[in-house]
């Protein structure tokens, strides 16, 4: 059975759906839906027991349409940078598996992460400074709404500590079998990352123009229905759909999703006191990814 031969491990809200769009799209790509069947993060079993998949086999259904012509196989479960075991498992199941790692300034990430998860109901706190103040509570296990997966995900700091997860990658990953691509050059100049994917993933330039914006900010149109969409008979059905339908059902349910319970979310400003905290939280971080990468990163720090 056809498997996965590389992997967008995130960091999360850094273009990962994006990239995934648009190599979707690539005669010579399959990429499996979901996008991210968190199946390798053995160490955050809500999020993967989610999707109802418990076994390689039922993995490796997802690639079952992954025959000719398609050279390169993928997913993309952007957990897995941050779970300690995640990359260790890839290799064991793949040693020649490609990794790709995105990442952009860990401030604007965290913020974005803490939009997208008031959205999806796995933040009840809708001011971040208050979330990213409750950070301790919450890795006691106190406060979590339940309809949080993945509980990590609330942990704001940890998920944006990228120097550590990037140096953790570099330490499993043969330097050839790893590319890590920053969201600001993806942001200018989408082409020559995308053609840098390409030729990492060793695929011929279909001639890809295009680069469109995908998975803008989002908000809910209206709370009942978010509940409604977050609710245990609600993950229930969707378990059971998913077991059953697979591919075409994520991209049924991901297109009404979005037309039944989303809006434009225009872009919040952080208070400028409030994003220096964050700076400086940050600021070790960004010191060893500036050593790691060779690459001045001094605009992420104003």
């Amino acid at each position: 059975m056809p498997a996965p031969n590389f992997f967008l491990v995130g960091a999360p809200k850094c273009g990962t759906t994006a990239i995934s769009v648009y190599l979707r799209d690539h005669p010579n790509v399959f990429f499996c839906n979901p996008k991210e069947p968190c199946f390798w993060s053995d160490d955050m079993p809500g999020i993967r027991e989610s999707y109802g998949i418990n076994s390689v086999d039922q993995y490796l259904e997802l690639f079952a349409g992954a025959g000719e012509p398609y050279l390169a196989v993928g997913e993309g479960s952007t957990n897995y940078l941050v779970s300690e075991i995640a990359l260790k498992n890839i290799l064991q199941f793949n040693a020649a598996a490609r990794i790709i790692v995105l990442l952009r300034n860990p401030v604007d990430l965290v913020h974005s992460l803490h939009t997208h998860n008031c959205f999806s109901g796995w933040d009840d706190e809708p001011d971040f400074e208050r979330a990213w103040a409750r950070q301790t509570e919450r890795a006691q296990a106190s406060n979590v709404p339940k309809a949080c997966l993945n509980p990590v995900m609330l942990q704001y700091k940890t998920v944006g500590n990228l120097g550590q997860q990037v140096k953790r990658a570099m330490n499993i990953v043969p330097s050839n079998q790893l590319l890590v691509v920053l969201h600001d050059d993806f942001r200018t100049s989408p082409g020559n990352v995308y053609r840098r994917i390409l030729s990492f993933l060793d695929l011929p330039d279909d001639g890809r123009k295009e680069f469109p914006l995908v998975n803008e900010a989002m908000a809910a149109r209206a709370k009942w229905l978010t509940r409604l969409l977050q609710s245990d008979q609600a993950r229930t059905l969707t378990q059971t759909l998913k077991r059953t339908l697979k591919g075409p059902f994520y991209q049924f349910a991901d297109r009404a999703k979005k037309q039944m319970s989303m809006k434009k979310q225009p872009k919040s400003e952080l208070e400028r006191s409030f994003r220096t905290e964050l700076i400086n939280a940050f600021e070790t971080e960004v010191a060893l990814l500036e050593e790691l990468l060779d690459r001045d990163l001094s605009n992420w720090r104003s």
